[in-house]
């Protein structure tokens, strides 16, 4: 039998015959599964750097409103009581939990190979939360989305599945409950409800593109509402002309949204509610001939979109300057995984798990999280043993872990209390006499407090009777700016008034300086915050500084500020490691060149040696503690780590540090 359609060509829609319409079931939406394709393919080429696809990440929104919709449709047809919201959570389990169970088992199984000990340990960590379907709390507060560092994170993009699922959790009862309780005609009005006072938080939030708001459900929920608002207000005219044009909006936004902007935000409206009127048309797309290209995509893209992250993250781990050839074998095993995940585990497990019991099915989600739970300390026992058993060997590979852990209580000495007022640890000398010295900055200068401990336990550097300590970490130093949610610019004004009021005679400034990357930085105005680019902040930040700085030196305080210190682009524990397991050439890392280092701070150097002509105002360089003339040291002379991170020393080594006390008196 001939079957007459449109099908898409590159110039014009054209008629030819083509098979019968692809329907898995009889109510399978051939829109919902083109958009999956669509989200699948935009985010796995932005993952993977492809050009013209910088602003693919929008595919994980059009999942979320996908989601949405498809939640209330399984609410609002159902029975509206207990036994409905159990059904739905046992149909979302089978559908999501073990493709991602066996995912998360064999990325863990294959990092006992694959990988080096420090990797192995992070890797689990984010095992664990990823199988418990939290990870998405446990990378808010641990790194931004978009930070190039991210990019070695085996299990991020399983936020996406966390969120979802914590939104399963309420979403349903909350339906059910109005229902219940004011009538189903109130459904669409809660859900109307839901995504305005979740995208009234997420367009409230004071800063640009935090990672908190990026991650967490209460900023991304409004998503996921407006699938439900496009299932209760379905559009009746048109629907093929508006769901083509959906469509082609969707792909027009992954090509043409910088990934550098604020998201989510108001600009975030636009694909969502794009993605929501496609929805809503409900057209049917498979009476076209290219949709038989992206219906196995559709159906597929779930286990495709959990397999290409950590194809991923393993190339960028083997080879960090990728070759294209390798990314494009890259791309095919992603695809081919995804389609063997879905053929091999998805289905058959869904057959499977919808013939127990909901108990039953619960029961093995969480007999799978407890093993990935019991792993844990079973796999970090073993690390030493997967090399080489010599005593040299285990040593650095400790050293290694040591040193990623080898940091201050980062909640001593530090930030405001509930009232705002600061929170500073004061050191006392049992002289009278001498002076009193307030050292502050961020987390480079809560760095100090092992040095400082150690001071105060016998007396205290000569000439100093008092010694106050207060920090903030990731906040900079330079007055009138936030960075994120933190309200620094406070915090930097009461540590103003408390040197000019507070009795010292020597305040010392230590910051690593190196928050100009435009992100995050922000000014506040009111209630908002408005972000604030790189250059603007290094001009008006450094002026306002200056002049502060001046003022105390013009009162008779003496003023010393730390220039930049050394850092790298990574995290130097994790790379050395990586390196030594894989055999590359470790000097240029243990090494770093002196004058790549001059280079990357010298912007801010030139401001700050402009305050050298002031009485009172000097400059110390930590170079002259890590430095030679041709290069900055990153590990001691057996090849253990100085530093803890990218650019933190590590508190054992700055607890002998006699260039603590030579920066303190003066």
């Amino acid at each position: 039998m001939d079957y007459s359609t449109r099908a898409f060509s590159s110039n014009a829609i054209v008629e030819g015959p083509v098979r019968p319409v692809i329907r898995d079931k009889p109510d399978f939406r051939t829109d919902i599964n083109l958009l999956r394709a669509i989200s699948v393919v935009i985010v796995v080429l932005f993952h993977f750097k492809q050009p013209h696809f910088g602003g693919g990440f929008i595919g994980v929104d059009v999942f979320f409103v996908i989601s949405g919709l498809l939640m209330t449709k399984i609410v609002a047809t159902g029975s509206f009581d207990g036994r409905a919201v159990l059904l739905f959570y046992r149909a979302r389990l089978t559908r999501i939990f073990p493709a991602l169970a066996v995912l998360v088992g064999l990325v863990v199984l294959a990092s006992t190979v694959l990988v080096d000990p420090l990797q192995q340990t992070r890797m689990l960590k984010e095992a664990a939360y990823a199988i418990t379907l939290l990870s998405n709390i446990f990378y808010a507060f641990q790194i931004n989305y978009f930070d190039p560092l991210s990019e070695g994170r085996w299990l991020l993009h399983t936020w996406s599945l966390s969120a979802e699922w914590q939104f399963y959790f309420g979403y349903p009862v909350v339906l059910i409950l109005t229902g219940r309780l004011i009538g189903r005609h109130r459904v669409p009005l809660m859900i109307g409800a839901i995504c305005l006072v979740s995208l009234g938080l997420c367009l409230a939030a004071p800063v640009s593109n935090p990672s908190r708001v990026f991650y967490l459900l209460p900023f991304r929920a409004w998503e996921m509402a407006a699938g439900g608002v496009a299932y209760y207000l379905p559009i009746r005219r048109w629907h093929s002309p508006i769901a083509a044009s959906g469509t082609a909006a969707i792909l027009a936004s992954a090509m043409l949204i910088d990934p550098a902007a604020t998201w989510p935000s108001a600009l975030t409206i636009l694909p969502v509610a794009t993605v929501a009127l496609t929805l809503a048309a409900n057209a049917d797309f498979g009476r076209y001939a290219l949709y038989r290209w992206v219906h196995p995509i559709g159906t597929a893209s779930y286990s495709i979109y959990l397999w290409h992250w950590p194809i991923l993250v393993y190339l960028r781990y083997r080879m960090p300057e990728v070759p294209t050839a390798a990314v494009g074998i890259a791309l095919v095993l992603s695809f081919a995984a995804g389609f063997a995940s879905y053929h091999f585990v998805e289905r058959p497990a869904q057959r499977l798990l919808r013939g127990f019991s909901p108990a039953r099915n619960f029961a093995i989600a969480a007999a799978a999280m407890a093993v990935i739970w019991a792993a844990l300390p079973l796999q970090q026992r073993e690390m030493s043993r997967l090399q080489p058993s010599t005593k040299a060997s285990t040593g650095i590979w400790r050293a290694y872990a040591a040193a990623r852990t080898d940091g201050p209580d980062e909640l001593q000495c530090a930030g405001l209390d509930r009232h705002g007022a600061l929170r500073p640890c004061e050191f006392q000398s049992q002289t009278s006499h001498g002076a009193s010295v307030l050292v502050y900055g961020d987390s480079h200068a809560q760095a100090w407090l092992p040095r400082l401990e150690a001071l105060a336990e016998a007396p205290l550097a000569e000439g100093i009777r008092r010694i106050t300590l207060a920090v903030h970490h990731g906040w900079p130093s330079l007055p009138g700016l936030n960075n994120g949610f933190w309200p620094c610019a406070a915090f930097n004004d009461q540590v103003f008034a408390l040197a000019k009021n507070g009795g010292y005679d020597h305040v010392v400034n230590v910051s690593l300086w190196g928050y100009f990357n435009g992100t995050d930085l922000c000014r506040p105005e009111g209630a908002r915050c408005r972000p604030v680019g790189a250059e603007q902040a290094l001009e008006t930040g450094f002026t306002l500084f200056a002049q502060r700085m001046t003022a105390l030196a013009a009162a008779g305080l003496k003023v010393t500020i730390l220039l930049p210190p050394p850092y790298a682009t990574y995290d130097l524990p994790s790379e050395l490691a990586r390196r030594r397991f894989l055999g590359l050439d470790r000097t240029t890392l243990e090494h770093l060149p002196r004058a790549e280092q001059e280079a990357n701070r010298a912007p801010v150097e030139q401001r700050l040696r402009l305050l050298l002509g002031t009485p009172g105002i000097r400059l110390l360089d930590p170079f002259d503690l890590l430095c030679t003339p041709g290069h900055c040291d990153t590990v001691d002379s057996e090849g253990f780590p100085l530093f803890r991170d990218s650019d933190h020393v590590r508190a054992s080594v700055l607890a002998k540090s006699r260039f603590i006390d030579r920066a303190l008196t003066w």
